[in-house]
């Protein structure tokens, strides 16, 4: 329980909600066409992006290589990351700070 906003004078309480659930949307966008592709997981793990990255290379047309720019979160850096070959991956730089 716990106290919540409610008119001066009265002490109303509600029920907290602690627990959460997530929903990881992994999508990638052509400025240029305005062509997108994306997919909504249950949850963000190599697999999930193998998954992404396939479905994200059979959308390209065939003669188009495209280049994602990655951030450098650990699974978006893993060994088993499988990357299809009309697709490049060119990470963020580090922060110099």
């Amino acid at each position: 329980m716990t106290r919540v906003w409610a008119p001066k004078g009265s002490r109303p309480r509600a029920v907290r909600q602690t627990q959460y659930q997530y929903v990881y949307v992994i999508g990638a966008a052509c400025p240029a066409t305005g062509q997108a592709e994306a997919i909504v997981a249950p949850y963000l793990d190599t697999a999930m992006l193998n998954r992404f990255l396939e479905q994200f290379s059979q959308a390209l047309p065939p003669e188009v290589q495209a280049v994602l720019v990655w951030d450098r979160a650990g699974n978006h850096r893993a060994h088993q990351l499988q990357v299809p070959d009309n697709i490049a991956l060119m990470e963020l730089p580090r922060d110099t700070k």
